[in-house]
Parts: C-alpha cells; sequence; structure tokens
C-alpha cells in the first residue's frame, strides 16, 4: 500500500510540475515585448486594422489572460502545441519530426559514454593514483564541467563532424 501512496504522490508531483511548467511558458510569452499581430503585419509590409483585430480574434488575444491561460492549458492538453508560423507547420509535428534523431543520439551516446567510461575507469583502476588515473579524472573533471552545447562542439581531430540531415518534404 505504501509503495501505491508513493507512486500516486510522484505523478501528482509530475502533474503539478508539468502544469506550472505550462504555466511558466504562457508567462514568459506574454511577457515578451511587442505583439504577434504587429510582427506579422509587419513582415507583411503593413495591414490594415480591420484585419489586426481579425487576427487577434483568431489567436484569441482579445480575451482577458487568465481566458487566454485556460484555453493554452485546454489545447496543451488535446496536444494541440501550436502552429509555427517560421515553419509553416504545427509544433507538434515539428517535435514529432525530430524524435528520431534524438533518440539516436542520446542512446548512441549513452552506449557510447558507458563502454568508455567502464574502460577508462577500469584501466585507471589498475594502477590508483598513478599517472593515467590522474589524466582520466582530469578529463572527466573537464567533461563533467562543460555545458553540454560546448561540449558537443568539442571536435576529435582527424575525425569528421557528424550532422544530421532532414530529408523531409
Amino acid at each position: 500500500m505504501q509503495t501505491l501512496a508513493l507512486i500516486g504522490r510522484r505523478i501528482l508531483y509530475a502533474a503539478l510540475l508539468l502544469l506550472a511548467v505550462i504555466v511558466l511558458n504562457f508567462t514568459l510569452i506574454r511577457l515578451a515585448p511587442g505583439d504577434i499581430v504587429q510582427t506579422i503585419a509587419g513582415q507583411m509590409g503593413g495591414m490594415n486594422e480591420e484585419l489586426m483585430l481579425e487576427l487577434r480574434h483568431s489567436f484569441q488575444l482579445d480575451k482577458s489572460i487568465p481566458e487566454q491561460l485556460l484555453i493554452y492549458i485546454g489545447k496543451v492538453a488535446h496536444g494541440d502545441l501550436g502552429y509555427s508560423y517560421f515553419f509553416n507547420q504545427p509544433v507538434l509535428d515539428l517535435i514529432l519530426g525530430r524524435v528520431g534523431p534524438t533518440v539516436l543520439l542520446v542512446f548512441s551516446s549513452l552506449v557510447l559514454s558507458v563502454v568508455a567510461g567502464t574502460l577508462l575507469g577500469t584501466l585507471a583502476s589498475r594502477r590508483l593514483y598513478g599517472p593515467f588515473s590522474h589524466a582520466v579524472t582530469v578529463v572527466t573533471l573537464i567533461g563533467w564541467s562543460m555545458p553540454a552545447a560546448h561540449r558537443l562542439r568539442v571536435g576529435i581531430p582527424g575525425l569528421p563532424g557528424v550532422r544530421h540531415v532532414h530529408r523531409g518534404a
């Protein structure tokens, strides 16, 4: 019974965290300077007031902030993450189109790190506090201290860079 209570609490905490992230995302979007309708009008080279009002209505910007938040939460709960006007397609499709390369990257890096870490750790433990052990410790410390974005940019001389080419239409 304790296990079920623990699982229930964890699910509740996860749901509350997800709700907090959704509200934070909504808030940050609303705090950004400018107006999406003004931005669209500027990119189109101008727009009359009637069309701007119509766009505000279609984006539901004519409703109060709490109403907009509830609508946003409802849409996210139903899987509607919005539409990217930059890529001209739904955001969910953009995310799903990149799941494959992301999973490939995660699992290949996991396998590589487990194999390399086990091998280097085993070799370093053969002569504890020796030069090789210290070198492995320093390289590991540098790797963990470096932000992930910089770790991805560090190239190994002689090895080609790896790029994923999206061949979708």
